[in-house]
């Protein structure tokens, strides 16, 4: 597997062919992560789109989109689909968004963010510094 953001972007995202995506990862054409970062990523990018296949109802949308800001030295990758959402403070997470796209990225120096309003869909954010 290559090493590049928006490389990893899409080879996580060929087992979603049923899933409207759109991926917007130019921004972030310089990023290369190392390899167990990537493979990271790559399992919390899948992890999250399985979510997006199962809970999101027929999503009308999702959105991949890569980026990165070169005078802080971060990248981010945003996962966003329009779909049901849900209420997070009464839904925990389940084991996939908490373990691998948590706590597994966690342990590369990657945080994850997640925010979901019921009606309205849900955003997962995964950011972490950009290696020069």
């Amino acid at each position: 597997m290559r090493h590049e953001l928006p490389d990893i972007v899409h080879t996580a995202m060929e087992g979603f062919t049923d899933l409207p995506i759109e991926p917007i990862v130019r921004l972030a054409d310089e990023v290369r992560l190392e390899a167990d970062t990537a493979e990271a990523v790559s399992a919390a990018t899948i992890t999250v789109l399985h979510n997006v296949r199962r809970h999101a109802g027929p999503a009308a949308s999702v959105i991949l989109h890569a980026d990165y800001d070169a005078a802080e030295m971060e990248w981010e990758l945003t996962i966003r689909d329009d779909g049901v959402g849900f209420e997070p403070s009464s839904t925990p997470p389940g084991y996939g968004l908490s373990q691998i796209a948590g706590k597994a990225l966690e342990e590369h120096h990657v945080s994850s963010h997640l925010h979901s309003e019921r009606g309205i869909g849900t955003t997962v954010t995964f950011r972490g510094r950009y290696p020069r």
